[in-house]
């Protein structure tokens, strides 16, 4: 490497700035090319061609405040794909942000605190504290001098945006903003329409190596289970999630009878239902699984494995194991997260146990909880340990 820079040093005799210029996209090169291969590696597969499509929309080059949106059913990877578009490209920019999660942290703690922590994040401010109202002077001229990199991920109010967008000249020339949603009317409110980028379901062989790395941990089928890996793809079409969880709950399945059992359900419960698909894998989970998944989806969603671990016995802790080998969550630095999708599976199968909350096994809804307060003496067993669940995360 410092070879390379002598040679730049000595061929080019130009100012230091123009010299600097020079190296900066050098190693930026290095690191797309880099993160391109990456992608490969960690069989994103179908990524390669999206990245390159919202890359052409974001139009580095150009001057003035860019707004980008990513738009897609649950499931479909618009998470992923801008993720991965952020971090290949954030190096450009002075300061960047990848706020997840906008919708539910917004419900959680209000737009205010979403606001404050990203703006934070790109000042590298992070104690910094903001009002509800209106931006300091001093705070509106360091974002006007910065080129920033920000992504909004799974947003749904069109007001939430517009506010956490700011104004116009909030953020210096040449800043980008990306936005991912479920409505392409909250992101019509924000950017042109042919700024919109739909991320479309996996092509059919994309979708069978995605379906197969979690089936047999290869991109392709084994023999003998090529017509039967085929069928299921097709039953579920190209949808990321569903393709990862059943594979996941196929994984290690020999019996060619159960295969042929497992195509049978998704014909019978209609596999472009993405809800039916997941809901049938959840069933296949054992009852210590089954616990820790509805209680992540009720009370936790997204936290510290040790916070989880500490409402489980010692026994039972091998299960959030489970639910990571079944891709119902994902475990990153010791941190768990389940897919939005999946976390209202979750809820809904809690509220069909029964009409009457106070014959449900867990509550989270504070309406919920006060009724059955208000209106019951003697609490069923599960439902005291929902209450000391519920009490432990409070505390």
């Amino acid at each position: 490497m410092t070879a390379c820079l002598c040679s730049l040093f000595i061929m080019h005799c130009r100012d230091e700035t123009k010299l600097i210029q020079e190296i900066v996209t050098d190693i930026q090169k290095k690191l797309n090319r880099e993160l391109s291969s990456s992608i490969d590696a960690e069989r994103l597969f179908g990524m390669k061609s999206r990245v390159e499509d919202i890359e052409s929309l974001l139009s580095f080059g150009s001057t003035g405040v860019l707004i980008v949106g990513i738009w897609g059913m649950g499931g479909i990877g618009k998470s992923t794909t801008a993720d991965v578009v952020y971090h290949q490209n954030r190096s450009k920019f002075e300061g960047h942000c990848f706020s997840q999660n906008v919708r539910e942290e917004s419900k959680k703690h209000g737009v205010n605190h979403v606001r404050q922590a990203i703006l934070g994040e790109v000042l590298e401010k992070k104690d910094m504290t903001i009002g509800p109202i209106g931006l300091l002077p001093d705070i509106k001229r360091m974002l006007q001098r910065k080129k920033v990199l920000i992504v909004l991920d799974d947003v749904n109010d069109p007001q939430h945006l517009k506010y956490l967008v700011g104004e116009d000249g909030l953020f210096g020339q040449g800043s980008r903003i990306i936005v991912t949603s479920r409505d392409r009317q909250v992101l019509r409110n924000a950017c042109d329409e042919d700024k919109i980028y739909e991320v479309k379901i996996l092509d059919e062989d994309d979708a069978l190596r995605l379906f197969s790395l979690h089936a047999f941990e290869q991109d392709r089928p084994i023999e003998g289970y090529i017509g039967l890996s085929k069928t299921v793809v097709s039953c579920v079409k190209g949808i990321p999630l569903v393709l990862k969880v059943l594979g996941a709950s196929l994984f290690r399945k020999t019996s060619v009878e159960y295969w042929e059992s497992k195509v049978a359900q998704l014909r019978k419960n209609g596999g472009e239902d993405i809800k039916k698909c997941l809901e049938m894998c959840y069933h296949e989970l054992d009852q210590t699984e089954k616990k820790i998944f509805l209680d992540i989806a009720c009370f936790f969603g997204r936290c510290k494995r040790d916070l989880l671990q500490q409402t489980l016995d010692l026994e039972e802790r091998s299960g959030i194991d489970r639910l990571a080998d079944m891709c119902l969550i994902k475990i990153v630095q010791d941190k768990i997260w389940m897919h939005d999708v999946l976390l209202k599976l979750g809820k809904k199968i809690v509220l069909q146990e029964n009409v009457d909350p106070r014959e449900r096994s867990r509550l989270w809804q504070a309406d919920d909880i006060y009724r059955v307060l208000t209106t019951q003496v003697t609490f069923p067993s599960d439902l005291i340990d929902c209450f000391s669940t519920f009490l432990f995360i409070a505390n």
